[in-house]
């Protein structure tokens, strides 16, 4: 599941807007139709000083990484949308081609060989989510040890793979590293304060609720508007 969140600080401008990327036009549909919302991201800016960097967490769904919960920040060069492309940083540690195990760092030349200013930030936010379920020998890597066992040892390297997954996971209720209020925080299952929530969403509905209201000019088993014959 993909939640997308725009904040918009005071003292924010068009230009502002603009300079970031809009959130509201992030992820427009495929040319299949299909929303972009299946991307497993969740994503939220940083406002006033640090107005580059987004806060990032990546879901994994399929895939030998499934269940993997990855966090990442991304970071737009100051003159964006030119110069070059965003620079992505995982703070999770994963074991991938394409990410530096030490750093964190996502080679990005991968899927962006030219950061072009047509390119938008929903297309990056797809690449990340698909080095994780499109796996490709043929990559530049800048973990040579996985590229390595990806290519002789696939047995060995999805153990790697689930091991890290393993390792996101223990830490997904750790303190934020920062003290930056946007941030993306979890917290365990609180039955006292989610049981309701939960009772509410798989309650019964009333029959009532579920009657359609208004008016209607479409007579019962036709198509055709204005069908409905007018009340005397």
């Amino acid at each position: 599941m993909l939640h997308l969140f725009y904040v918009k600080s005071e003292g924010d401008s068009e230009d502002d807007l603009k300079r970031q990327g809009s959130f509201r036009k992030l992820l427009p549909v495929n040319s299949n139709g299909d929303s972009q919302l299946s991307t497993a991201v969740k994503m939220i800016d940083r406002p006033n000083t640090s107005q580059n960097i987004w806060f990032g967490v990546q879901f994994i769904r399929q895939g030998i990484y499934q269940g993997g919960v990855f966090r990442f920040t991304i970071t737009l060069p100051q003159n964006f949308p030119d110069g070059k492309c965003p620079n992505v940083v995982f703070q999770t540690k994963v074991f991938h081609p394409l990410i530096n195990y030490t750093t964190g760092e996502l080679n990005t030349a991968w899927g962006f060989p030219e950061w072009k200013r047509s390119n938008r930030i929903w297309q990056l936010v797809q690449y990340i989510s698909k080095i994780f379920t499109k796996l490709d020998t043929k990559m530049i890597s800048v973990n040579d040890e996985a590229l390595l066992l990806l290519e002789t040892d696939f047995e060995n390297f999805k153990e790697q793979a689930k091991k890290c997954v393993k390792d996101s996971l223990s830490v997904v209720y750790d303190p934020p590293a920062t003290d930056d209020p946007h941030y993306i925080t979890f917290s365990p299952y609180d039955s006292e304060l989610h049981d309701p929530v939960k009772q509410e969403i798989y309650k019964p509905k009333d029959d009532n609720e579920n009657k359609p209201t208004g008016y209607s000019w479409v007579q019962p088993g036709s198509l055709q508007p204005f069908s409905k014959p007018e009340a005397r």
